[in-house]
């Protein structure tokens, strides 16, 4: 009997190895559940950076709430990711996609406090949807797929294989202004002085010192532009019922500060601005305006920052101002004066005057009024101040 060997049959071509990819899953610990949980959801810094591209090829993102290369006012609620081609429901898991906080030069989960968001497709399968379960400060941001998620197609794909986290969209949320909740109240103006700096309006003594028709208020602040351009101080007062009323605002700037004072009405909208001060003033910006009971808002911002004009703050929707340059920090004082102006002031009376009593042609006149007058209201065109009409309606 005999033994013929049989040499093994050997296989002509190269043999490519298929490799399965693997769920991520926690290493075995003697840590509690919940601290577990705890874990998983701790923000830490992302190890690598994303590239651009998609290695896989796999990627066909047609839109992204928020819109890439936006910047939004506040923090969104949601996020969403539009596909080309459907994607899988039972594929959807945990933090899919990140929200990734460029922070120190590395990107950091920013989505990592509170519960794991709720992930949801819209019915043609294209479009995916998550809540947040944190509100975001200001700053740059980015949406991305996790390199751990099992998002795929419905062909079976996996939308992101590449290993990597795959940014599809950044955002950028800006800084939130001040608003009027944010405003420091005063109180009432009226009957509860606050002794300091007179300001430069020339009311009548008896009604600006705390009488029982009038008072004033002093208080101080600091306006940070070197580092926040932005910044704004905001104040809220009120006027009690009864009287029509004058105010006076100033503020006293320290060097090299310099500011825009600007009056609101209790709805926010602008009643008057004012970035330089009075005739023959030191500079400080200063305003006067009649008003009538109720709450108003002063805002002390830098001296380009001015409300109601385009780049200016809105203390309504919190929109920060967008100044060109960043201005000098300081102090400031803030002052302000009320008293009754019930009755309209009236001319009383004038004087011809005569630099030479032998000569009888007049060198001026002196008018003589009921109550103060806004000289900036009289300076320049003289068509809004007074006209002298001589013989023949001749105007001098």
């Amino acid at each position: 009997m005999s033994c013929i060997l049989i040499p093994p049959q050997r296989t002509i071509g190269r043999c490519r190895p298929s490799l399965e990819r693997l769920e991520s899953r926690l290493a075995l610990s003697t840590t509690s559940g919940s601290d577990i949980f705890a874990t998983m959801l701790a923000p830490h810094v992302i190890p690598f950076e994303s590239s651009s591209s998609d290695p896989s090829g796999n990627l066909t993102i047609v839109a992204t709430d928020p819109v890439s290369g936006s910047t939004i006012a506040k923090s969104p609620t949601s996020i969403s990711v539009t596909f080309s081609n459907p994607v899988d429901p039972g594929s959807l898991g945990f933090f899919d996609i990140r929200i990734e906080h460029f922070v120190g030069g590395q990107w950091v989960y920013a989505d990592a406090q509170g519960d794991p968001p709720y992930e949801t497709l819209d019915p043609s399968g294209t479009q995916f949807s998550a809540t947040l379960g944190t509100s975001l400060p200001a700053g740059e941001y980015r949406l991305a797929i996790d390199a751990n998620s099992m998002l795929a197609y419905t062909d079976g794909s996996l939308v992101n294989n590449s290993g990597l986290d795959e940014a599809v969209s950044r955002f950028e949320i800006a800084a939130q202004g001040v608003t009027l909740a944010d405003a420091i109240d005063l109180g009432s103006l009226v009957d509860r002085p606050v002794f300091g700096r007179p300001v430069q309006a020339s009311f009548p003594a008896q009604t600006s010192r705390g009488s029982s028709s009038g008072g004033e208020r002093s208080t101080t602040g600091f306006l940070d532009l070197a580092n926040t351009p932005s910044d704004v101080k905001l104040y809220k007062f009120s006027l009690p019922a009864g009287h029509h009323w004058r105010l006076g605002t100033e503020i006293i700037n320290d060097f090299p500060l310099t500011t825009t004072l600007t009056l609101f009405d209790s709805g926010g909208n602008v009643i008057a601005s004012a970035n330089r001060g009075r005739q023959l003033s030191d500079g400080n910006p200063f305003l006067f305006e009649g008003l009538d009971a109720g709450t108003y808002y002063v805002g002390v911002s830098g001296q380009g920052n001015i409300p109601g004009t385009s780049g200016g703050y809105d203390p309504v929707s919190g929109q920060p101002g967008t100044l060109p340059f960043a201005e000098g920090s300081g102090g400031f004082q803030l002052n302000l004066i009320v008293d009754p102006a019930d009755t309209a002031t009236r001319l009383l009376g004038s004087i011809l005057d005569h630099a030479d009593p032998l000569d009888p042609r007049p060198t001026g006149i002196t008018l003589a009024f009921s109550g103060p007058l806004n000289l900036d209201t009289i300076k320049g065109d003289s068509a809004k101040g007074l006209v002298l009409v001589g013989p023949e309606g001749r105007l001098f």
